[in-house]
């Protein structure tokens, strides 16, 4: 306890012995009904870690993990978290020696989301810079981590996460909350609502559905050039025979097409309803042929050099309005 700073307790029915007389008594008199005993630290002093520390992406997030400093003759220890959902130990740091150039050090990290079951999803408290944390902590070979104290924001030291992501528990742990991050997100970008539940199990399809569906919406870039896949057989129904000259001439031809894959998604054990999907194509040929139906027309898209897609979602940000008349750009 002197030595690195530790709070101690000792229960009432186990045996104690010291080299002092006075805490024999007390704890071994028969006539004291001693129940347990508490030996605190009160050398706390406030402190927080910053992960990452010192990285060389300046707009990379930066999470602060409050807590506080112990210290004892020959090690320090530091005890912090968020909230209840994750908490963070070293515990018996060395102090600082100039002899002292790589250590490794056992650290205890654990993660607890009762708290958050029978919630609606877009309220989870600190679910971003829990999944900010893992990605941190699993995407560096060596995530770097600063200690700092709250007093004048003093620096004390600086360590490295090392292979945190070749553990099992940690892979688990950053599967789900890579699932409850990203589902989190789709439920409030469309504004519906789902909610948490642990006691329900994620199937992978349902978990690829949720992947698949987030990077559509946020990571889905623009589209360029000749390589683009894109529909074939698309059906215009055109009376005006102009139009049908002019869709066959037309070298740009750009237009919106609404094509529902999936309509519903599970996230846990709600549904939620997906929008309509909208690909919108640009400066695309078009090949056009004629079908048995009368004023129905087949057509085939083609990518060029110039050709551009996109995907939307149709949400109360986002309003595909009816066009009535066909125009083509030339």
């Amino acid at each position: 306890m002197i030595f690195h700073g530790l709070d101690c307790e000792i229960e009432g029915d186990l045996g104690f012995l010291s080299d002092s007389s006075l805490i024999n008594k007390l704890l071994n008199d028969s006539s004291i009904n001693f129940k347990k005993a508490s030996i605190k630290r009160t050398n706390k002093v406030s402190a927080y870690l910053k992960i990452p520390y010192q990285d060389s992406n300046i707009n990379k997030t930066v999470i602060k993990i409050n807590g506080y400093l112990t210290h004892g003759l020959k090690t320090v220890s530091f005890i912090g978290g968020l909230k209840r959902y994750f908490k963070f130990e070293v515990i018996g740091m060395p102090m600082f020696d100039k002899s002292i150039t790589d250590i490794v050090q056992n650290f205890n990290m654990s993660f607890c989301f009762d708290d958050w079951n029978g919630k609606d999803i877009r309220s989870l408290d600190k679910l971003e810079d829990l999944y900010t944390l893992i990605n941190e902590i699993c995407d560096n070979e060596n995530a770097n981590i600063g200690l700092f104290t709250s007093e004048n924001h003093t620096f004390l030291a600086k360590a490295k996460i090392n292979n945190s992501s070749n553990n099992d528990d940690v892979k688990q742990i950053r599967w789900l909350l890579t699932y409850i991050y990203k589902a989190f997100r789709i439920c409030e970008n469309f504004g519906v609502r789902a909610i948490f539940d642990l006691n329900n199990s994620i199937s992978n399809i349902d978990y690829q559905k949720v992947m698949n569906l987030y990077n559509e919406i946020f990571e889905c870039d623009t589209y360029y050039g000749e390589g683009i896949k894109i529909f074939s057989d698309l059906k215009f129904y055109i009376t005006n025979k102009e139009d049908i000259k002019k869709l066959k001439s037309t070298e740009k031809f750009s237009c919106r097409i609404i094509k529902n894959d999936e309509k519903y998604l599970r996230i846990f054990d709600s549904e939620i309803e997906i929008p309509e999907k909208v690909y919108v194509v640009e400066n695309f040929n078009v090949e056009v042929y004629e079908t048995q139906e009368q004023d129905v027309y087949n057509a085939n898209l083609i990518a060029n050099e110039e050709s551009k897609l996109r995907i939307e979602y149709l949400t109360e940000k986002n309003v595909l309005y009816e066009v009535h008349n066909l125009e083509v750009n030339k």
